[in-house]
């Protein structure tokens, strides 16, 4: 009965505290850049977000870290907050705060679990708010300029829907990758063409088909993914090759230079508001209240709103936790590479080219995948599947089949031989290569041993079972890295 508690507190309700917290998250953050807020008068949104946050520390209190990396990490983005609070001020609603409290605090939640319920809750939310626009419901502001009409679609400006709808469709190529079929590009496709014709936001719908079109193309290359390690170490690179260009850009912009004038125009007058922004407000070493205006529109002098997320992270933010962020999202991009998950680190490198000339990725609801840091920073070595590493999910008559650590449950149908076949065949296209099996090693009885091995077969139930189709059994979390650690 204690093994039982124990095991229900570090999996069942750990898990249960995140998706609660998250989901109200997603709601409040959401719903707020919609007409419903400036109709309805959303006064309980802060509140809840307290209680997103509360939800989360009873989820750290019942799950403390237990490796020195956790503690660092942890306290390292304690301190961050206590920096944002007393320099800021403003720490409930910040993105970068929810951004720090979510790469936390989901380290031990499977990344792909979070991938279904945003995908769910989102479009939910995205439906009811572009339908509430037309029905007359929420306002649905029209911008009639000439050269660029707009609809809003019920959000605030005209750009939220469009990039919303770009963070589900790039969680749909991710969680389906390479069984990404006809069915899939039937939806996003006219949807994404929908959303761009009433809007005409056209980076997001612009990176969308990019995405979408990668992942269709990945499913038929012979490329060897080991033989494109240049084009994932720019992919590793890419946010500080960006964030770089931004920088030089905006320092560099000289109206009377025709090709500055020209670029500047396709750019919607970015680069001269990110030049008047570095050369009068500047940058400094820590973080500091840096109020933006939009009264009176982009042509309204008094306007001074940055687009580029690398310029406004770098001036709001300083120097010195500018670097440590870039660092840390490097770092895990370079994880994410290791583990071969590619599909994760082609779709966090469109996001980092959205983030030149769009800040609204800095916001957990327009990027899911700052979520996907938290596993990839604080996966050990053991957990080498790591983004599921950590809630593992394996049916308990195929592990001890496997391993030989009991006799398989009644009704299961899983044999030594026939899982040994199942993880020799062949990998997925975009990992080439062929693991030893487990079955070929001598087998051990030992917890830990076993524990290793369990961690090892997952990865090949996993694949085996995307390779045959087959359905998943019933099955639990007892193989979580938390319970593992006795």
């Amino acid at each position: 009965m204690k093994e039982e508690l124990k095991r229900f507190v570090n999996t069942d309700l750990n898990s249960w505290l995140f998706f609660i917290s998250y989901t109200v998250y997603l709601f409040v953050s959401i719903i707020n850049t919609s007409f419903f807020v400036v109709d309805y008068q959303f006064t309980m949104g802060t509140k809840l977000l307290i209680l997103s946050i509360l939800l989360l520390i009873c989820k750290e209190i019942i799950n403390t870290p237990r490796s020195t990396k956790e503690k660092l990490g942890v306290l390292l983005g304690f301190a961050f907050l206590l920096v944002i609070n007393f320099t800021i001020g403003d720490v409930v609603t910040d993105s970068v705060t929810w951004i720090v409290v979510f790469i936390i605090c989901a380290r031990d939640i499977d990344f792909e679990k979070v991938v279904k319920l945003t995908i769910v809750v989102s479009s939910i939310l995205l439906a009811v708010i572009v339908f509430s626009s037309f029905a007359g419901i929420i306002q649905n502001h029209f911008d009639s300029y000439v050269a660029r009409p707009r609809h809003w679609v019920g959000f605030r400006y005209a750009s939220f829907g469009p990039t919303l709808l770009f963070n589900i469709s790039a969680l749909v190529v991710y969680i389906r990758k390479e069984k990404l079929g006809k069915l899939e590009l039937l939806i996003l496709g006219p949807a994404n063409v929908a959303m761009f014709i009433m809007t005409n936001s056209r980076l997001p719908f612009y990176l969308t088909i990019l995405v979408l079109v990668f992942a269709y193309l990945s499913q038929y290359r012979t490329i060897p993914a080991d033989k494109l390690k240049p084009l994932w170490m720019l992919m590793v690179a890419s946010p500080l090759i960006f964030g770089s260009i931004c920088l030089w850009a905006g320092y560099h912009y000289d109206p009377n230079v025709p090709r500055w004038a020209s670029l500047n125009a396709t750019l919607s007058g970015r680069l001269r508001l990110e030049y008047t922004s570095l050369t009068t407000r500047g940058i400094k070493w820590w973080p500091r209240a840096f109020p933006m205006s939009t009264d009176g529109g982009v042509f309204n002098p008094g306007y001074n709103f940055i687009d580029s997320l690398y310029i406004l992270v770098l001036q709001e933010y300083g120097i010195i936790f500018s670097i440590l962020f870039m660092v840390l999202v490097i770092y895990g991009l370079w994880k994410m590479y290791q583990r071969e998950e590619y599909y994760l680190l082609f779709v966090s490198s469109a996001y980092a080219l959205f983030a030149i000339i769009d800040q609204l990725i800095l916001g957990i609801n327009y990027n899911t995948f700052w979520l996907a840091l938290g596993v990839a920073l604080f996966a050990t070595e053991h957990d080498k599947d790591f983004l599921t590493a950590n809630t593992r999910h394996i049916p308990i008559s195929e592990i001890e089949s496997i391993i030989g650590s009991a006799p398989a449950r009644p009704g299961g149908t899983a044999t030594r031989s026939s899982a040994s076949q199942r993880a020799q065949m062949q990998r997925t296209p975009l990992k080439p290569y062929t693991r030893q099996t487990t079955a070929s090693r001598p087998v051990s009885r030992s917890s830990s041993d076993t524990s290793n091995q369990a961690a090892e077969i997952a990865r090949q139930l996993r694949q085996s079972r995307r390779t045959q189709n087959s359905p998943y059994e019933k099955t639990t979390n007892r193989n979580t890295r938390r319970y593992r650690r006795r």
